[in-house]
């Protein structure tokens, strides 16, 4: 199962043909990515978690910048393993650029699980994220097994996405928790999904 979501991974990479410089991420930049090390609220903790880290930082032409973070266990997929998790954000020079890029990226992972396994299901779980200027949220499945969880968000002219594997979210206010160790969200009323007012 393992080698099949390190294709899909490899696949959603390709996919991307935009003309892009890669360089060294800062360690500012590195602030901004969802790691492994961000699950400690949830009692998962993974050790010697810096083995199996990867950061790059990708300077497209067109202005945009993409930062990429991927926790690759290197011992087959396992409980002991934890988990396998590859977040992405995007910063896009207009909220419309970024709409465009939301959509293309969705399609992206679509088409990347469709060519690497055919097994792999996503299944939509629009209860999960709600907020947002758009989202998108599905369960990664297998014969009717959870995997684990496909997000992705846009934030106006920022795009940020999760791929998680080996665990999953059913709760919608642990995955906004999750997200807003990194990110600034605003208030929410989960229990009538709405804005919060302050």
């Amino acid at each position: 199962m393992t080698r099949n979501i390190y294709a899909v991974a490899i696949l959603i990479s390709l996919l991307n043909i935009s003309s892009c410089i890669n360089r060294d991420i800062t360690d500012e930049e590195k602030a901004h990515l969802i790691t492994v090390n961000d699950f400690d609220f949830l009692g998962i903790n993974v050790a010697c978690s810096d083995r199996y880290e990867q950061y790059n930082a990708r300077q497209n032409l067109d202005g945009t910048l993409e930062l990429e973070y991927e926790f690759q266990p290197e011992k087959p997929f396992s409980h002991q393993d934890i988990i396998w998790l590859k977040t992405e954000i995007e910063f896009c020079n207009t909220p419309t650029q970024a709409k465009i890029s939301f959509h293309e990226r969705i399609s992206a992972y679509k088409l990347g699980m469709a060519i690497s396994d055919r097994s792999l299901v996503l299944e939509l779980s629009p209860q999960l994220v709600l907020w947002g200027n758009d989202n998108y949220s599905a369960f990664l499945k297998r014969n009717g097994n959870i995997l684990g969880n496909v997000i992705v968000v846009r934030l106006n002219d920022r795009i940020i996405s999760m791929i998680l594997l080996g665990v999953y979210f059913e709760d919608p206010e642990l995955i906004y928790e999750l997200f807003s160790q990194k990110l600034e969200l605003p208030p929410w009323n989960f229990e009538k999904n709405t804005l919060q007012k302050i």
